[in-house]
């Protein structure tokens, strides 16, 4: 698949072309240095950040005309025809091979050399109950690494992420839905999803809607839409909120849809926060 600099993104309404970034990968130590939300993105002081990440997407988010918005992925991401599916790929197995993903039932949608911690750009895919998505070994094709048939819906963007879940011994294949509904003025939307292999319950403290609760591993918390600007959150293990596993200082951009995924490992000091962000309509 072609390949763009990773830091630009497609203007939205014209199709897709793939686009491999890096997540941001700290060691616990470095975690006392807090990272930063630069143009949406995260980025962290070079002394203590193997990679950087992209620059703000480019693109005006859609103009919805009425009260009906169209949240059809293959309308808001500008990629494939109605009916199908939309997907990404992650790999947040930080300590894994690089991998090639898969679509057996899409020939030409396949995501090659995907290091740990790299994120490619949605693509279109068929919609299915029970769609078929492999991931392989790069360096040896023949070695299956995991493989699911996952349900994705007609004209929804899904986040399809490799993770090692906690108490796992092999990697596992999740598709989250990723939210391209209208935001409204001024607003933006982020979502949080836990693939740190080997912590229980997290939580995200600092948004207007915090998770108190905690998030399982493996799931994703419910998006929360609140106004553009600078944010303070701290992530926290679910049963012990006074215990700061990291702090983030975020900018979130507004008509901005955004899906963190918190990967890696705590045991092996290492932990990754990889991104996935579209433009999406702005609610009349």
């Amino acid at each position: 698949m072609t390949t763009r600099p990773a830091d630009v993104l497609p203007p939205v309404g014209t199709r897709h072309q793939t686009i491999r970034r890096a997540g941001l990968v700290l060691s616990l130590t470095t975690l006392l240095v807090t990272p930063t939300f630069v143009s949406g993105f995260l980025n962290a002081d070079p002394a203590h950040a193997s990679q950087q990440t992209a620059a703000t997407p480019a693109g005006t988010p859609i103009a919805t005309p009425g009260s009906d918005a169209d949240t059809r992925c293959s309308v808001v991401l500008g990629i494939g025809d109605e009916g199908d599916a939309c997907v990404a790929f992650v790999n947040a197995v930080l300590l894994g091979d690089t991998v090639d993903f898969t679509v057996p039932d899409a020939a030409d949608t396949t995501a090659t050399g995907v290091g740990a911690g790299e994120y490619v750009d949605f693509v279109a895919v068929p919609a299915g109950d029970e769609s078929a998505v492999e991931v392989t070994d790069t360096a040896a094709p023949d070695v299956v690494i995991a493989d699911a048939a996952l349900d994705l819906a007609p004209d929804i963007a899904y986040v399809i992420v490799l993770e090692q879940v906690y108490d796992e011994s092999t990697p596992t294949l999740t598709a989250v839905p990723f939210d391209l509904a209208p935001l409204g003025t001024d607003e933006a939307r982020v979502a949080f999803h836990h693939a740190v292999s080997d912590a229980d319950q997290l939580s995200v403290l600092g948004l207007d809607a915090p998770s108190d609760e905690g998030i399982l591993p493996g799931e994703t918390t419910d998006p929360i839409d609140l106004a553009g600007g600078d944010y303070e959150i701290d992530v926290v293990p679910g049963n012990a909120p006074d215990q700061t596993l990291a702090t983030l200082n975020v900018q979130l951009e507004a008509d901005i849809s955004y899906l963190v995924i918190m990967g890696g490992s705590t045991g092996d000091q290492t932990v990754t926060v990889i991104y996935a962000a579209a433009p999406v309509a702005t609610r009349p």
